[in-house]
């Protein structure tokens, strides 16, 4: 996705790999977007905590925030919310529900970001002791917490659906079979414990469950395997010649974040889901002539295997007949 709160490396090789080896997957459209990451032009979306919502930090529209200012903010800063006009719990809703609203907001005034308001808070001159990695941060940019208000956007987070795993997370394979030896945590896996839309740090309850249920099976199963590495085929770039041009490894991989963010992101429709899907094909193809004519660079395998998710992220999206937790398609009834 164009905006997206992860590093560089998390480009779901993990995922790509299993699959292209038989593993299914599981509900992956079910792709959470954090509500309010940090958005300037300037760096890469930096994730401010729901933590900061839950003290009582209000988002709203530039045009919520003058009309505030203009009425001397004598008022709930929250009754001025545009948030408001889409759920009762303004502010505090689920992620989902108010990234839509944020989504909805930026499309109907074509900005690209929204506020977080945090100076109305009590004791808003010591709001940035209580979070000192969000304000380092803002330190970078002149911003201060209880004083400025902090531009804000959703952004991609986190990836509820995943592998098809067993409760030892062992990865069950495309026929309802186990895929040997291999196992997926954490976001790699689909575990279902997240069922449609993830709670704020189940995963670390998730990875420490299923981190423990995995590794006493391999322990329990190693010693029945062999593991010799002559099995392994042949590593296929043996006289292929190196990678010259990376120019159009860029160009498709800024049409792959354009496809996905503006087509299969937050609000989804079906004729754009289609859409998505011929341009995937059309990007696929042209990296297939450059993966078989040369040995593989990292942007190149990242790239493949970015395709190749996205595609399953969009059919999957496809597929889904009906809205549920983080997908919400307007062609659809809740």
């Amino acid at each position: 996705f164009r905006q997206t709160t992860n590093p560089d490396v998390a480009t779901a090789d993990g995922i790509a790999m299993a699959h292209r080896a038989g593993a299914g997957t599981k509900n992956m459209d079910f792709v959470q977007f954090h509500p309010t990451a940090l958005a300037l032009d300037s760096e890469r979306p930096f994730l401010i905590t729901e933590a900061l919502r839950g003290k009582g930090a209000v988002i709203m529209s530039e045009e919520n925030y003058r009309t505030w200012q203009s009425e001397g903010k004598t008022v709930n800063p929250e009754d001025k919310s545009f948030i408001l006009n889409h759920t009762d719990k303004g502010s505090l809703d689920t992620r989902d529900v108010v990234a839509r609203a944020i989504d909805y907001e930026m499309k109907l005034s074509g900005k690209k970001k929204v506020l977080l308001v945090t100076e109305h808070l009590q004791n808003s001159s010591e709001i940035h002791l209580d979070f000192p990695n969000i304000q380092n941060r803002l330190s970078r940019h002149g911003l201060k917490l209880g004083r400025d208000p902090i531009p804000i956007a959703p952004a991609a987070h986190y990836f509820v659906g995943g592998l098809n795993v067993n409760q030892k997370g062992s990865v069950i394979g495309l026929e309802g079979n186990l895929i040997k030896r291999l196992y997926a945590i954490g976001e790699a896996a689909c575990t279902g414990m997240h069922g449609a839309n993830r709670l704020a740090s189940n995963s670390l309850l998730e990875a420490l469950v299923y981190a423990h249920h995995a590794s006493q099976s391999i322990i329990e199963e190693i010693e029945g395997h062999n593991l010799n590495s002559g099995d392994l085929p042949d590593w296929r770039a043996d006289g292929l010649e190196e990678l010259y041009e990376h120019s159009p490894l860029v160009h498709d991989l800024n049409s792959l974040r354009a496809t996905m963010s503006d087509d299969v992101g937050l609000v989804r429709k079906n004729s754009r889901l289609k859409r998505a899907m011929r341009r995937l094909e059309l990007i696929s193809e042209e990296i297939n002539i450059i993966w078989e004519s040369c040995v593989p660079s990292r942007q190149l395998v990242e790239l493949r295997n970015m395709v190749q998710i996205g595609s399953l992220i969009c059919s999957s999206a496809i597929e889904r007949k009906n809205n549920i937790g983080l997908h919400y398609n307007l062609d659809l009834t809740d």
